[in-house]
């Protein structure tokens, strides 16, 4: 992703594991969406655990609200879908055949959901994400700590979520460049 633009490796990951593993491309982008889910589930606790515990950000409720709902609606998705793995193809007549390679997808990409009919495994799976980001946490706090920044704890929680948020869309990167490009130019500055 740092390599390509537009989190192209996000594309090149999936192809590369497709053709490690041999699974179907379908199965293979609903690992990467269950993958994302997940890490929504970490990214809403942070922003409602650091917006209770730093007040000053309360202008982030409107992102922490997002969160939430792409959370609820993606694993109630999630678990609606994945037993459709185990559904037959919609129709087996040769004039459905359209209607057949839809419902083949869908099952191949149900199967990536495996992990959605277990509660049990998205708990699991879920404390884990919480785990990596948390340490991601741990990480911007040590480097704060270590310039001598006195932050509310809870800041780097929220710093978390806007770094990674703000890498996932380089158009707005590229865009405050050029907005930056153009006053120095007005200005006269290089």
């Amino acid at each position: 992703n740092l390599a390509l633009p537009f989190r192209a490796g996000e594309f090149v990951r999936m192809q590369v594991l497709r053709r490690r593993t041999g699974l179907e491309l379908a199965q293979v982008v609903a690992t990467v969406v269950s993958e994302k889910l997940m890490d929504t589930v970490a990214f809403s606790a942070f922003l409602v655990i650091g917006l209770l515990a730093f007040p000053e950000a309360r202008y982030l409720w409107p992102l922490a609200a997002v969160y939430v709902t792409l959370l609820v609606v993606g694993v109630a998705g999630a678990r609606w879908l994945s037993p459709k793995a185990d559904e037959g193809p919609l129709a087996t007549q040769p004039e459905g055949r359209l209607r057949v390679r839809v419902a083949e997808q869908v099952r191949s990409f149900s199967s990536g959901l495996k992990a959605f009919r277990s509660k049990r495994a998205l708990v699991i799976i879920s404390a884990c994400s919480l785990a990596a980001w948390l340490c991601e946490a741990t990480m911007y706090w040590a480097a704060g700590e270590s310039i001598g920044l006195d932050l509310n704890p809870a800041v780097y929680l929220l710093l978390v979520v806007a770094a990674t948020v703000a890498v996932s869309v380089p158009i707005t990167q590229r865009s405050e460049e050029r907005r930056v490009g153009k006053e120095c130019s007005s200005r006269g500055s290089p």
